[in-house]
């Protein structure tokens, strides 16, 4: 459901491990309140084993126009902003520093950005 409405602006597959893509979206035309994302600007971290839910939602301030994996491996998400922000998210940090969101069956994390050429978030 907090996906209605939104299209992908921009898709990565990692170098180094093909089950694992990034898919980053539009912001939602539709405000539910009960929507985690809301208005926020998010990348989904998505595994080919796990199709039914994302393995992580990296959130930010601003709507990301595009993303990838670091080059040196999968553990750096790097996304640019249609503002012109660059954010990066450091994977390694661990789950119990991010905010758990239950879809069905399965919990995913809400994962702020690392670093933000914006300032603090």
């Amino acid at each position: 459901p907090f996906l209605a409405g939104r299209f992908v602006t921009s898709i990565a597959f990692s170098p180094e491990d093909s089950s694992i893509v990034l898919t980053a979206y539009s912001a939602s035309p539709i405000i539910r309140s009960n929507d985690p994302t809301k208005q926020k600007g998010f990348v989904c971290l998505w595994s080919s084993f796990q199709p039914s839910a994302p393995r992580s939602i990296l959130v930010c301030e601003t709507e990301i126009a595009s993303c990838c994996f670091s080059p040196g491996g999968v553990h750096i998400v790097i996304g640019g902003a249609v503002d012109g922000t660059l954010v990066i998210w450091d994977l390694r940090e661990a789950n119990a520093q991010q905010k758990a969101v239950v879809f069905g069956s399965t919990t995913c994390y809400l994962r702020s950005p690392s670093f933000t050429s914006a300032g603090s978030e």
